[in-house]
């Protein structure tokens, strides 16, 4: 569990290339309190996905610098150019407060 401005978070890291094409196909769901974090990344996708996804996009220094709610299957989103990573999260988590952009994610 890692301490985060959201809360303590179970991240997954996809950071090498099979773990990043793999991603979260084939999940059927994904637990409140986890996250994937796709490193290096600026886009995804939720093709062949079967739910939605919140994400979060977080520069090289850890911040937060865009938050997107809901992203339903069979969309393609790509992140605010200063993206180093995305941190995806089940949409059974709490919204995500927007007002957290500009804030450090890891405490």
């Amino acid at each position: 569990m890692v301490a985060t401005v959201i809360g303590d978070i179970d991240i997954k890291r996809a950071d090498n290339f099979w773990r990043r094409l793999k991603g979260l196909l084939g999940k059927k769901c994904l637990n409140a309190n986890t996250a994937l974090l796709i490193t290096p990344c600026n886009s995804v996708h939720t093709f062949a996905m079967q739910f939605s996804i919140r994400l979060i996009c977080l520069d090289k220094q850890g911040r937060i610098i865009q938050v997107v709610n809901e992203l339903p299957p069979n969309r393609i989103f790509v992140a605010h150019r200063d993206t180093y990573e995305i941190l995806e999260f089940s949409t059974q988590t709490l919204p995500i407060d927007e007002s957290l952009v500009g804030a450090v994610f890891y405490l």
